[in-house]
């Protein structure tokens, strides 16, 4: 199914119509060239350094900004480790990607800073009220009082995320602005980037947040593993002059520094084995017929549509 042509088993048909409903976004013809051009760009080799760097500023700004307000005014917080991991990790994403509060003048960085908190932590509580209407949005069986909250939603992030909006903040990720630039240049109007800009929220953070927590509790769940982990990454963060301690200062994670961790990066892709659950849906664009390895046939049929479910065909084999 993957393997077949093109112009028999289509994805781009099923992905147009997708992005349409769940975004509002009208997908041009480039649009896939475009988004592969600035990924290639920026999201692997310096590009990735870059976002790297910023990603892991915007995480001490949200979790270490208050560290130095004196003992005994800090307090205990509970919180459910989903939203914990899903909150902290979107916010740093979006303000990496999407940009901070520009700072106005000499003295500002602390004011500009706590309303990125602010703000980012807004977004994120809007996001995860559409992100639940997601699934059933996408196969079109929401009730109307959901469809109506689903399409409001989708008003307030092609608001938020607009492009006017976008020259107010200030380090934005070259993956956004490049982006907006092309599909500029291809002659698509501002309301349409907007929506686009939307969409790539969504596909940069809608799957980011949960897998950190999924990580994160198998970890806890195989003390053997943890420990294995953060031995590693203490091991890492020795050898480039750095501690995690009560008084020294926040740690910095580079790139170079995460290439260090295989046993972290085999942690992370044993976790995606186990709960990634994609669905790869072609749209049948001629009759045809597929064969299995133990040499069944298949007839598909012009105007069907065919899915594959690799979750439990594949990443569940012993």
């Amino acid at each position: 199914i993957v393997k077949a042509s093109r112009s028999k088993l289509d994805f781009r048909t099923i992905a147009i119509q997708l992005v349409l409903q769940v975004f509002g976004y009208k997908a041009i013809e480039a649009n896939h060239n475009i988004v592969h051009t600035a990924s290639t760009k920026h999201l692997m080799g310096e590009g990735l350094t870059a976002l790297t760097q910023s990603t892991m500023e915007n995480f001490q700004k949200l979790m270490v900004f208050n560290l130095s307000s004196g003992e005994e005014k800090r307090v205990w917080q509970e919180e459910n480790l989903f939203h914990y991991c899903y909150n902290i990790v979107f916010r740093a994403g979006y303000l990496a990607l999407y940009g901070s509060e520009r700072q106005r003048g000499a003295g500002d960085k602390e004011k500009a800073e706590e309303q990125d908190r602010v703000h980012s932590n807004q977004v994120f509580y809007e996001f995860r009220k559409y992100d639940r209407l997601f699934p059933r949005l996408a196969f079109s069986v929401l009730p109307p009082k959901d469809r109506r909250e689903a399409e409001q939603l989708k008003r307030l992030f092609w608001s938020v995320l607009s492009v006017k909006k976008a020259w107010q903040k200030e380090n934005i990720s070259a993956w956004i602005s490049e982006q907006d630039q092309l599909l500029t240049e291809h002659g698509v109007p501002e309301h349409m980037r907007d929506r686009f800009r939307f969409m790539l929220l969504w596909a940069s953070q809608g799957n980011t947040g949960p897998t950190s927590f999924w990580l994160l509790l198998y970890l806890l769940k195989h003390p053997e593993a943890m420990k294995a982990v953060r031995e590693e990454v203490e091991k890492v963060l020795r050898e480039n002059g750095q501690e995690v301690k009560a008084g020294c200062p926040p740690i910095t994670i580079s790139r170079d520094m995460l290439n260090q961790t295989p046993l972290l990066d085999s942690a992370l892709e044993e976790t995606l084995r186990l709960v990634a659950a994609p669905l790869l849906i072609r749209a049948v664009l001629e009759d045809i017929t597929l064969r299995t390895s133990d040499g069944t046939e298949y007839t598909l049929r012009k105007g069907d549509r065919v899915g594959l479910f690799p979750y439990l065909s594949v990443q569940m084999n012993p």
